[in-house]
């Protein structure tokens, strides 16, 4: 190109092509229409104007591999390539071992008869004697006391008793209807 191809007022049509990022819309629609006039008064379009001052060249990136993404915080650098043969492929670590189920429950399943009246170990309800079972509540609950406690019949063949440290509160029916007080929730 010569310099009578050279576009005149080329620091204007910078300055209005900047002028078209501004936020309010008026004044970037008011710009480019002024900067189609600067082309259009010089005897020039916009297809002149790009082509002729702006060079195309092919795909600089053409033949490139395509970077590895590792993750954000990988600075690494990448491993050197094999030669000769082709990379193994990265082993994943080994998935670790799901955790062992929790042990099972103890049931009591007594078969010794009780003869002493008393609450039972796991509900607290009344058990009257030659009614229920005994049993030695340490040998299911480490922390509990070793002593033989009475055990109804429904706590003796539940799959999961309440086994604790100590027995269950003493349940005494007051024949009125239950009303829980603040202190029960």
């Amino acid at each position: 190109m010569t310099d009578t191809d050279d576009l005149p007022k080329h620091q204007l049509l910078l300055k209005l092509l900047k002028m078209t990022t501004s936020d309010n819309d008026g004044e970037c629609l008011v710009s480019i229409r002024k900067a189609n006039g600067v082309l259009r008064d010089a005897g020039w379009d916009w297809d002149r104007l790009l082509s002729g001052k702006i060079k195309v060249i092919g795909d600089p990136f053409n033949g490139v591999a395509a970077p590895i993404n590792r993750g954000a915080g990988d600075r690494r650098p990448p491993p050197p390539p094999a030669h000769g043969r082709p990379a193994a492929a990265p082993s994943s670590p080994p998935r670790p071992a799901a955790p062992p189920p929790p042990p099972p429950r103890p049931k009591i399943n007594s078969t010794k008869e009780n003869i002493f009246p008393g609450p039972c170990y796991c509900c607290g309800a009344h058990v009257p004697s030659k009614v229920g079972y005994i049993f030695d509540p340490s040998k299911l609950n480490g922390k509990a006391k070793q002593k033989w406690h009475p055990v109804c019949h429904i706590c003796n063949q539940a799959p999961h008793p309440n086994i604790g440290a100590s027995p269950a509160p003493k349940y005494v029916p007051t024949g009125r209807p239950y009303t829980p007080s603040a202190s029960d929730l």
